[in-house]
């Protein structure tokens, strides 16, 4: 089983790995501490630095992507 990732049984609902939880873990637990510590306050950030933010990671994916990493 060396290089294998487990896979288990989620009460019978689905399979999935420890990864696929982190994914919806994370975010999950970071808005409960939030709302807990009452620090919670959605904002939403202006268009440029979302398009800045988007071009910038699109080219460190090309660059990934070129240098096979």
């Amino acid at each position: 089983m060396v290089g294998r990732t487990p896979v288990f049984d989620f009460f019978g609902l689905f399979e999935t790995t420890w990864a696929s939880l982190y994914v919806v873990a994370i975010p999950v637990g970071a808005f409960f501490s939030a709302k807990l510590l009452k620090e919670f306050k959605l904002i939403f950030l202006p268009r440029e630095e979302v398009l800045a933010a988007f071009i910038g990671g699109f080219i460190m994916g090309v660059g990934a992507a070129v240098g096979r990493g």
